[in-house]
C-alpha cells in the first residue's frame, strides 16, 4: 500500500510546493528531482558520480548536497537481497503527509465557508439574526446529512408560507425524510413481491384512485 502511494505521488509538484518551508535551496530540488529520474529509469544505487553526468553542478557540490539530504533524513539507504540502494521514500512519506493536512486545511475552510453561507440566507429569509440554539439545530441537520440544497427548500417553503422558524424547516426536512424512506421501502416491497402480488397491488391501487375520483364528482 505505501509503495503505490508512493507510486501515485506526483514528487515534482509537492516538492515545487513545499521545498522552500523544508529548508531547501533549488540544487537540493534539481538533486533530489535527477535522483527521482534515475530511480525511475532502474538505476537503484544513485551517487555523486552518477547525478554528475545528468547536471551542471561541480561533483563536490552534489556530493555535498546529498549528504545534506542524508543527514537530514530526506533520502535514504537500504539493503534489499545483499544489494544497497537510494530510496527517497522519507522526504515522498514527508510531502505526502504535508499534502494531507493541506487537503484536510481546505476541506475544513470550505465547509466553514459553506456553513457562513447558509447561514446567511437563512437569516436573509427570516430577515433577522440566527440565535445559538438555532446555528446548532442547522449544524446538526448538516451532520444528520442533509444537504444544502434541501435545506435551502426547506427555507423557501418556509417563506412561502410565512412560517419563517426553524421548527417549520425542521419539519419539512424530517417529512422529506420520511416521503424518501417510504418510497424506497414501498418500491423494494414491490421488488420483492411475487408477480400476482404485484399485480393485485397495483389493482388496488387503481381501484382507491377510482373510487377517489368518483367522491369528487
Amino acid at each position: 500500500m505505501m509503495n503505490t502511494m508512493f507510486e501515485a505521488l506526483d514528487l515534482k509538484h509537492l516538492l515545487l510546493d513545499h521545498y522552500k518551508a523544508l529548508g531547501f535551496q533549488e540544487k537540493h530540488v534539481m538533486v533530489i528531482l535527477v535522483m527521482d529520474q534515475l530511480i525511475k529509469q532502474d538505476n537503484h544505487l544513485i551517487t555523486a558520480e552518477l547525478l554528475s553526468l545528468k547536471m551542471t553542478l561541480p561533483l563536490e557540490e552534489i556530493d555535498a548536497t546529498m549528504v545534506d539530504l542524508l543527514n537530514r533524513k530526506f533520502i535514504e539507504y537500504v539493503t534489499v537481497d545483499g544489494k544497497t540502494q537510494t530510496t527517497l521514500n522519507p522526504l515522498k512519506q514527508l510531502l505526502y503527509k504535508r499534502f494531507q493536512q493541506q487537503v484536510i486545511h481546505q476541506t475544513q475552510e470550505l465547509n466553514v465557508n459553506a456553513q457562513a453561507n447558509l447561514f446567511q440566507s437563512i437569516e436573509k429569509g427570516f430577515g433577522r439574526t440566527l440565535s445559538p440554539l438555532e446555528i446548532s439545530r442547522i449544524q446538526d441537520w448538516l451532520e444528520f446529512g442533509y444537504s444544502e440544497a434541501m435545506i435551502l427548500l426547506s427555507l423557501e417553503d418556509a417563506i412561502s408560507k410565512q412560517k419563517k422558524s426553524i421548527r417549520f424547516m425542521d419539519k419539512y426536512l424530517q417529512k422529506q425524510t420520511m416521503k424518501e424512506n417510504f418510497n424506497q421501502e414501498g418500491l423494494t416491497t414491490l421488488q420483492h413481491a411475487p408477480h400476482q402480488d404485484i399485480q393485485k397491488t397495483m389493482a388496488k391501487i387503481s381501484e382507491n384512485l377510482d373510487h377517489g375520483s368518483k367522491q369528487k364528482k
